[in-house]
């Protein structure tokens, strides 16, 4: 009986680890899974490093009576890119896989083995993308600062990232939004939006709860999924919220395009709040290493797209560009 009951004690811990080892590797499996970022082989993709300011011109707006809302874009399909985790390199080498090696080689053979091993790390270069880059790490620091002296213009958000060149049929798209929402703010009316101090981004925590858009039925676009449009519908924003989506992609040529939305404040007749909506939908071709501008009468955009090659860069020859 003795031996029979430390069996099956035996058993019983041999089975509480393995569940425990097994819900430790579901947990990191479900965590991988959320992860954007990923390495891609060097000589097989080109990756780029995008960085976007978007700004807004202070003027009169047009009068709300005449004036047709443009559609709210849908980003709820759009890479919402995170900060690269500390543990990840930006470089990484594919390992020569030496498994299938006979045992019994000869040791002039290993050396052989050992020298082709090397030029396979050299030649299969990994990069990371798919995340979003530290704001110490811009390039376009100057011209933020200069477009934030400039009277009738608002900077509304600055943001870079890293990415490999996607199809210009089938663009992928990376979410951009100066919106951040406040978990603690009262459900409400009598909550008010936060000053704008963020040096990167407008942080808007303008959320007015229990208002609706004037014509809702115009900011739809059809021709994508609306249920987040519909739900941006629900709320108000203050002045110069942006929100939408932006695209790096590669034809023959190399596109950016933009699916954004500016959203103002106005009052009507009835001393009700209500949101102007405004919209930037430019897609065109752009070269690297240049400053590209993108506009239309209410925001605009400058952006600067630069390949990673896996090189050193030079930082005086980059920061010569943003002058």
């Amino acid at each position: 009986m003795p031996k029979i009951f430390i069996l099956i004690l035996l058993f019983l811990m041999d089975f509480s680890i393995s569940a425990q080892e097994n819900l430790n590797v579901t947990d990191d499996t479900a965590n991988e899974e959320n992860r954007l970022y990923e390495y891609v082989s060097l000589d097989d993709n080109k990756v780029y490093d995008v960085e976007i300011i978007v700004f807004a011109y202070k003027k009169a707006l047009p009068n709300y009576k005449t004036y047709k809302n443009k559609p709210i874009f849908d980003d709820s399909t759009a890479l919402n890119l995170q900060l690269k985790p500390d543990d990840y390199p930006e470089t990484d080498y594919i390992m020569f896989d030496d498994s299938n090696t006979s045992q019994d080689m000869d040791e002039e053979s290993n050396k052989s083995e050992f020298t082709i091993a090397i030029a396979d790390e050299e030649t299969n270069k990994q990069a990371l993308v798919w995340f979003e880059h530290k704001p110490e790490d811009y390039k376009l620091i100057k011209t933020w600062e200069r477009l934030i002296k400039q009277p009738n213009i608002v900077p509304l958000i600055h943001k870079a990232w890293r990415q490999v060149e996607t199809p210009f049929e089938d663009p992928t798209y990376v979410k951009l939004n100066n919106i951040v929402v406040d978990e603690n703010s009262p459900d409400d009316d009598s909550f008010e939006p936060k000053e704008f101090n963020q040096p990167r981004s407008i942080k808007n925590s303008a959320i007015i709860n229990s208002v609706s858009l004037d014509n809702n039925n115009d900011l739809i676009d059809s021709n994508i999924d609306t249920d987040n449009a519909k739900a941006l519908q629900k709320q108000l924003y203050s002045d110069f919220t942006l929100t939408g989506m932006v695209a790096l992609s590669k034809g023959r040529y190399m596109h950016f395009g933009h699916k954004l939305n500016l959203l103002m404040t106005y009052q009507n007749e009835e001393n009700e709040l209500k949101n102007m909506v405004f919209s930037l939908i430019e897609r065109k071709q752009l070269k690297t290493d240049e400053l590209n501008y993108f506009d239309s009468p209410w925001f605009g955009s400058i952006v600067k797209i630069t390949e990673f090659t896996g090189e050193e860069i030079d930082e005086t020859e980059n920061n010569a560009t943003d002058q």
